[in-house]
Parts: C-alpha cells; sequence; structure tokens
C-alpha cells in the first residue's frame, strides 16, 4: 500500500501500468494517468451536505477538507460552492479551510477559524478525520457547530452533538472495483 501523498505515488502508477499489473483505484483519481477507477459522487455529495444545512437554516458554513489537488476535496467543494450558489448565498473564502490531513491538523485549523471569526455555525468536514478534528475543537472550545462529515466513523452518532454523515457504501464500491 501506497499513501496518495507519499512522492513515489506517481512513480508507483507508471511502473505498475508499464508492467501491465491490473489495478483499480478506490475513491481517488489520477490527473496524469488514465487508470481505472471506482468513486462515489463526491460533486454530488457535497452539493447534497451544502443543501442540508443551508435548508436547516445555517448561513455561514465552513469547509474543512484537504488540498484543493486531492480529488475528493476539490469535489467536495465544488458541491458546497455549488449549493451555496443554489441557495443564493455568498460564500465567506475565509471560512473554507485547505490542507489538513490528519485529525489533529483539521482540530488546530477549525479551532483557528473559530477564534478568529467566532462565525461558523455549521462545517462541512470534507472526510472522517475533517469532521473528527473540526468536532474536537468545537467541543474544545464550546462552540456550538453543526458538523456533517463526508464518510463515517465510530461513535459519530453518540456523540454530543453528534456529527451528520454522508455514508459511502464500501461493500458496493469494493464490488465494482473488484468487476473491473
Amino acid at each position: 500500500i501506497i499513501s496518495l501523498h507519499s512522492p513515489q505515488f506517481n512513480q508507483s502508477i507508471c511502473r505498475l501500468t508499464d508492467a501491465g499489473f491490473p489495478f483499480v483505484l478506490l475513491d481517488h483519481r489520477m490527473r496524469d494517468f488514465q487508470v481505472s477507477s471506482v468513486t462515489a459522487d463526491n460533486h454530488d455529495g457535497g452539493y447534497q451536505v451544502g443543501t442540508f444545512l443551508t435548508k436547516q437554516g445555517h448561513r455561514r458554513i465552513a469547509f474543512v477538507g484537504n488540498a484543493a489537488s486531492v480529488y475528493t476535496s476539490a469535489h467536495r467543494l465544488a458541491g458546497y460552492r455549488a449549493a451555496h450558489a443554489a441557495a443564493g448565498l455568498p460564500i465567506d473564502e475565509e471560512l473554507v479551510v485547505l490542507g489538513p490531513r490528519t485529525v489533529a491538523e483539521a482540530e488546530a485549523a477549525f479551532a483557528a477559524l473559530l477564534a478568529e471569526l467566532a462565525a461558523a455555525a455549521a462545517v462541512f468536514g470534507q472526510n472522517d478525520l475533517m469532521s473528527m478534528g473540526a468536532w474536537r475543537a468545537a467541543h474544545r472550545l464550546g462552540t456550538p457547530t453543526a458538523i456533517v462529515g463526508f464518510d463515517d466513523f465510530d461513535l459519530a452518532d453518540v456523540l454530543d452533538p453528534p456529527v451528520t454523515v454522508v455514508l459511502q457504501d464500501a461493500v458496493e464500491l469494493g464490488r465494482r472495483a473488484a468487476a473491473l
């Protein structure tokens, strides 16, 4: 297993492709290579999260995600932006935090955002790690924050307040990848 964020990832993909080795990427696409992949509809998922939060009455919704160069982050952010546009809401770019890769980094980034702006009543965590970090920051600071995340994680439903999640069907993704 090779981390998508390691410098060796693209080199490894080239070696596998050149050797004729069959493989499928799950929940990731490559810009530089034509390889098979199976993903959820990340744009639509981001749109659904943004729509859900705006229908709940939230107007200042933060987005905490990986770098924009990460496929899932870019597409979920685009969906978030589209939901704002559909609701006629401007996006405060100060509420868009890109770059964290770990729970601790997401916690620190969201805590800094809350301390600086104290204005985000809701947050869209681009993945489970971002959601956990945002929840920890809001909990530690005592800031009531509605959190919706992409990807489920253990205990999301029993946290106080609970974290709403977009659940990807991992079994179906695996089935489709095996078929490819």
